[in-house]
């Protein structure tokens, strides 16, 4: 199963749990939505049921570059996102 679709993530972080709206097209093309505003996916690939993609974020700290890694199993989504402040544990559900 691709990992295009739409997202629900949960990630832990030093502000607290997050659950931002990821949208990942099958063009490579996605966005991500949060409390904090919207952005633009880039670097977005697919290998198998592997997917990475990167967005920038604005955050209390000003604007952050997340890079997301992970594997999908069905309607699961489980990997890691690399932040300033290390790398943190992502799951997610389809939405």
């Amino acid at each position: 199963m691709t990992a295009a679709g739409n997202w629900i993530l949960t990630m832990q972080t030093p502000m607290g749990e997050q659950k931002p709206e990821v949208v990942l097209g099958e063009d490579g093309t996605g966005s991500m939505k949060s409390p904090m505003g919207e952005a633009a996916l880039y670097d977005v690939a697919f290998d198998g049921d592997a997917v990475s993609f990167a967005s920038d974020m604005k955050s209390p700290m000003g604007e952050i570059t997340l890079v997301f890694t992970g594997t999908v199993d069905g309607d699961q989504f489980t990997g890691s996102v690399k932040t300033p402040m290390g790398d943190q544990p992502v799951t997610g559900i389809r939405s």
